[in-house]
């Protein structure tokens, strides 16, 4: 037997048993070692002068007048809310449907294409949002705008 072909032979043997015996003399020299406790700190001065607080009484009346008053308060906001998603910038519809436009005219959906239409969208409410996509997607779908290499949609 050469002496190459021996040397890969005996290499392998003597890493295995040198990790061998490193794990059944100790294991690992990089244990995790637990963190000292922290001492408990005493509690503060102000901790301990501050009054004890609202009692059981006082809580349930509080708690009871924010849920009588919560109904009223929710339907004032929802349609404040309601108001504010269908206000949307009509400008900004329009910038929008006419980037559509263009891209259907051309057959066509560009990198600018898209870089207009988010420009406009970011400024729609929800429900003009979905306007647009119900024109934009089905064009699409459809073939008759066909996406420029590595363009998406949005």
């Amino acid at each position: 037997m050469t002496r190459a072909r021996l040397l890969w032979l005996v290499l392998p043997a003597s890493i295995a048993a040198a990790f061998a015996a490193g794990l059944a003399l100790g294991g690992s020299s990089h244990e995790a070692t637990a963190p000292a406790p922290v001492p408990a700190s005493p509690p503060t001065a102000a901790a301990a002068a501050a009054p004890r607080g609202l009692s059981a009484d006082e809580v349930r009346r509080i708690v009871r007048d924010e849920l009588a008053n919560a109904p009223a308060r929710a339907a004032g906001e929802a349609a404040t809310d309601k108001a504010d998603a269908e206000a949307g910038d009509p400008d900004a519809l329009a910038r929008a449907h006419e980037v559509l436009a263009a891209g259907m005219a051309d057959g066509r959906w560009s990198i600018e294409d898209r870089a207009a239409l988010r420009q406009a969208i970011v400024r729609l409410a929800r429900p003009q949002i979905d306007e647009i996509f119900a024109t934009l997607f089905p064009a699409i779908n459809a073939g008759q705008l066909r996406l420029d290499r590595g363009v998406t949609p949005l």
